[in-house]
């Protein structure tokens, strides 16, 4: 059997999972008295939380003084750490904190045993008080101070325990904070996808701003049930846009106003509205005639497209498409009246008669359209034409070659 170990913390979550390890028991079978509380405070004129006599931290208790003077509060509890016994009260709840956690409410289920018959209803009150202040200081929740409508309503439930009309949640509130107002609310900005037209990928230069987050702005600042103070420094680390980013392609600077996802390459946003990156290598399952992959006339755009589509049934490269990027792979087949452009190209499927390709280094597995390029390497020339310096032919079944040095 663990033995009951005194532990003085601020995080009673954490002191308990360590006690849970260091005796080698779950955490669902720990347990704790509450012995002691000590609430420490600090405000604008002294910025490290301090010691203050009860006098003193009631003074501080009004509400225009909290948030005038930006007031926090902390808490240390002295607890005694146990292996659970026998559990006499099994409350099962979740905990609505709220967007500020100002207001946190305790959802009580009608399926917690709580044994109301064998104890006097003002013992069960004294009971459940314990009980709602273990959960607080397991969930870091202030204790002792701003409870009020805590107290009262937990009088009200006992009163509704033992009229035997419990069937139902029950919301209980556990902290009465100070709602912020907020003079303008936090919003976001896609900024990228103001360059959105008819194509499938947007393109983004290097340095560019990609996503703005615009913090929210308090008319009058707060105080949570964490004792934490709430104005524009809490918003830059609680109150956060929550977007995923791939550093290798996106940084992040940030100031008190806003907060700005910034492009590290040139290439094109990939956002599924959890990640953002961008990449200068695209993949795609085909390429239809209205759907315009990359809207330049340029190569320079300096974007890597894979297109695989492995049903035979159907062209990766669509009928009549026009395609432009410094590379394109194509792993399928490539459609009639189609024109790829290239400084490389890797075809591993056929070109249709009636399609025309244009790069400098230029692969083709089956040829059968227009390829004008500086060096090609064909597997199988089925009729197709190739206009180049150079040109390798692994095999030929008809076609026309006008180049400089040929091997077939």
């Amino acid at each position: 059997m663990p033995q009951k170990e005194l532990i003085k913390t601020k995080h009673v979550k954490e002191a308990l999972e360590r006690y849970a390890t260091d005796n080698l028991i779950p955490l669902s079978e720990c347990d704790f008295r509450l012995n002691k509380v000590e609430t420490l405070l600090k405000n604008s004129r002294n910025h490290e939380f301090e010691h203050y006599t009860q006098e003193r931290l009631q003074e501080y208790l009004d509400r225009d003084k909290i948030i005038n003077e930006h007031v926090e509060f902390s808490q240390i509890y002295t607890i005694t750490a146990m292996h659970r016994e026998v559990q006499e009260l099994d409350l099962l709840y979740t905990i609505d904190f709220g967007r500020y956690a100002t207001h946190p409410k305790l959802i009580l289920s009608p399926d917690s045993k709580i044994p109301y018959k064998l104890y006097k209803p003002v013992e069960m009150l004294k009971l459940l008080y314990r009980e709602f202040n273990k959960i607080k200081v397991y969930n870091e929740i202030l204790i002792q101070l701003f409870d009020d409508p805590m107290k009262k309503t937990l009088k009200s439930f006992v009163k509704h325990l033992y009229a035997g009309k419990f069937t139902k949640k029950v919301k209980i509130p556990l902290f009465d904070g100070i709602e912020p107002i907020i003079a303008r609310d936090s919003r976001v900005i896609y900024w990228f996808k103001e360059k959105e037209n008819d194509g499938i990928v947007i393109e983004v230069d290097k340095d560019e701003i990609l996503i703005e987050y615009k913090k929210p702005l308090y008319g009058r600042n707060g105080l949570n049930a964490h004792g934490k103070n709430i104005d524009s420094l809490y918003a830059q680390h609680s109150d956060d846009a929550h977007i995923e980013i791939d550093p290798r392609s996106v940084r992040i600077e940030e100031d008190k106003n806003s907060k700005r996802y910034i492009s590290i390459n040139r290439g094109y946003v990939h956002y599924d509205g959890v990640k953002l990156s961008v990449d200068n290598r695209l993949r795609l399952h085909e390429v239809s005639r209205n759907k315009h992959v990359i809207d330049s006339d340029d190569e320079e755009n300096n974007i890597d497209v894979i297109v695989a589509q492995h049903d035979v049934t159907k062209d990766s490269i669509g009928e009549g498409v026009e395609l432009v990027s410094e590379c394109i792979h194509v792993e399928g087949f490539v459609g009639a009246h189609s024109k790829l452009e290239a400084l490389e190209l890797d075809i591993k499927g056929a070109t249709h008669q009636d399609s025309k390709q244009y790069a400098k280094f230029a692969k083709v597995n089956r040829h059968k359209g227009t390829l004008r390029c500086h060096e090609a390497k064909i597997g199988l020339l089925e009729g197709g034409v190739v206009h180049a310096t150079k040109v390798d032919v692994e095999s030929f079944l008809g076609g026309k070659i006008y180049a400089q040095d040929v091997v077939i």
